[in-house]
């Protein structure tokens, strides 16, 4: 399937406490990159390093990260640096940088809660299906995986709202 010829080229980002969800678009139907990187030493340096890598690699037309402003956002200071760092990053590359929140997230896919999102992405993506987390109880910590989906999310927002 080629892509739509209008469709910028997407990199979406989830950075974690742990890690780093990444996913690449060629259209809203067309993933053609997509994982988990878990850090472990020096995560920000190494995940701004990864980013920096990733902005090279496939030459995205827009980066699309979370709103860490928005009320919504219930990341840690130390994560929040870290997302807010890949903005100068990209746009001293002449990649436009786009913010979406949860809200506009779940609201897009028509979903209550992130396994719901999730679940959605993963019927229209079979791609990433096989990586869907199950449904994690409430003891549970959130599987590493599940910043694939986020990404995938954010990607999913940006390019709803380019219609």
């Amino acid at each position: 399937m080629k892509p739509h010829p209008q469709s910028p080229r997407v990199l979406a980002l989830d950075p974690t406490s742990r890690g780093l969800g990444v996913v690449v678009f060629e259209s809203p139907t067309l993933p053609i990159e997509w994982g988990v990187r878990e850090l472990r030493d020096a995560k920000d340096a190494r995940c701004l390093a990864l980013v920096t890598d990733l902005l090279h690699r496939f030459q995205p037309d827009v980066v699309v990260i979370e709103d860490t402003a928005h009320p919504a956002c219930r990341r840690c200071a130390r994560v929040r640096i870290l997302i807010d760092s890949i903005r100068p990053m990209a746009l001293s590359r002449k990649v436009g940088v786009v913010s979406v929140n949860r809200d506009q997230v779940l609201k897009g896919l028509g979903a209550d809660t992130k396994h719901q999102a999730a679940t959605r992405i993963a019927a229209r993506l079979p791609e990433l299906a096989p990586s869907l987390p199950p449904f994690r109880k409430p003891w549970m910590s959130e599987d590493p995986r599940m910043s694939l989906f986020d990404a995938a999310a954010f990607a999913l927002t940006f390019y709803h709202s380019l219609r």
